[in-house]
Parts: structure tokens; C-alpha cells; sequence
């Protein structure tokens, strides 16, 4: 949004951009994207489910013990979203929360596999993004 205020000075006097600028400044909401993860959202979303909605702190306690291998993904992102939130606002993590996170499906790579009688079956090698937004409470 600042990339296009900075071009255009004349946005700023539109009243929902206003009300959106207006919206950051009160609520400092901190993100951050991981993408083309090589594990189906499918299984992503069930480590997911699990911290939504939490805090900041909480979810990165539960993920550490979580015995899934996409844990180690999800946690990589709130931590990285955690720093951003450190660097950027100064904000405690005692203060943040997970408003959004959610997982969506990324390339998929289709490959193949030999069968019997010359015949060849199809494998689906699904990949994932996630994005995570922390808000202060």
C-alpha cells in the first residue's frame, strides 16, 4: 500500500484508503509468507488447525513438542513472523496473537510411474504456502 501512495499522493484523500491507513496505524498487524513448501496442504492444515487463533507464545510452545513434520514449517513462519513484529513495532511477543494463518495450495509437479503391460500412473507432488498474520492485542 505505501508503494502505491508514495506514486499516487492523490489515494490518500479516498476514503477507504483512509480508513485502512487509519486501521494499520491503530492495530499493528505483522506478516509473513512462506511458499513453495514441498509437503500437501492437506497435511499442513492439520498442524495448523491446531495454533490457529492462539498467542504468539502459545502456539510457538505447542508447535515444538508437535511430533508432525509440517510443525517444523509452521513454526519457522510464526518465528519469523514474531521477528518481523520485533524489528518493525517493537511489540512484546507476550502481546501478539495469531489473527490469520492460512494455508494454500502451491505448484503441484506431476511426474509418472511404471506400471505392468507398458502402462504408466500418474504421482501428484502437491506443495504448499502459508501466510501468517500476527495482530497486537
Amino acid at each position: 500500500m505505501g508503494h502505491l501512495l508514495a506514486r499516487y499522493p492523490l489515494l490518500q484523500n479516498q476514503p477507504l484508503v483512509r480508513q485502512h491507513l487509519q486501521r494499520q496505524q491503530r492495530h499493528k498487524i505483522m506478516k509473513a509468507t512462506f511458499k513453495h513448501i514441498r509437503m500437501s496442504p492437506q497435511k499442513m492444515r492439520s498442524v495448523v488447525n491446531m495454533v490457529r487463533g492462539k498467542g504468539a507464545d502459545e502456539a510457538l510452545g505447542i508447535l515444538r513438542f508437535c511430533r508432525r513434520r509440517a510443525a517444523g514449517n509452521v513454526l519457522k513462519m510464526i518465528e519469523s513472523a514474531v521477528a518481523n513484529a520485533k524489528q518493525k513495532g517493537g511489540i512484546a511477543i507476550e502481546n501478539l496473537y495469531l489473527k490469520e494463518i492460512v494455508v494454500g495450495q502451491g505448484p503441484i509437479m506431476k511426474r509418472w510411474r511404471a506400471r505392468s503391460r507398458g502402462m504408466a500412473h500418474r504421482i501428484i507432488k502437491r506443495s504448499s504456502h502459508i501466510s501468517v498474520e500476527l495482530e497486537e492485542r
